[in-house]
């Protein structure tokens, strides 16, 4: 869970966040093994990264997304700002969606319909060249 606290984003899944991209290495996309098993069927291809421990939140199996493949090409968009190319309601849903929300729990918390959100997380997709909400959620965490 995530909370604000004093302004600042805190809990549990941002300090799991932080800790496993601390130990990420430039380019790799590390997972944990919850957001592995979430992502089943979606085509995501994962190696084994072995475990490490997080202070107080015991032992982590960590996995690397997309190990057969580069991670990044020059004909990718450049993600370093690419913020300023989402509206401010993509913004929005793109934090809830880093929540891991549906489209449905999002729809409800924006008052708005769940085809409405169905649109705004395709051009978020769109918009930044990925092909996966765990690529959103990611770069949402690395912003």
């Amino acid at each position: 869970e995530c909370e604000i606290a004093g302004g600042k984003p805190r809990g549990v899944a941002l300090h799991v966040a932080s800790s496993i991209m601390a130990a990420a290495q430039p380019g790799d996309v590390l997972v944990s093994s919850t957001v592995k098993d979430l992502v089943v069927g979606s085509g995501l291809e994962f190696g084994e990264r072995g475990s490490r421990e997080f202070a107080g939140l015991g032992m982590w199996s960590l996995y690397a997304a997309g190990t057969d493949q580069p991670l990044t090409t020059s004909t990718e968009p450049d993600r370093t700002t690419p913020s300023t190319s989402l509206s401010r309601r993509e913004k929005e849903v793109a934090q809830l969606l880093a929540k891991g929300l549906s489209n449905r729990e999002i729809a409800e918390r924006l008052y708005l319909s769940e085809r409405t959100v169905d649109n705004h997380v395709h051009h978020i997709l769109d918009k930044l060249g990925f092909d996966s909400r765990v690529q959103v959620a990611t770069w949402v965490a690395q912003k």
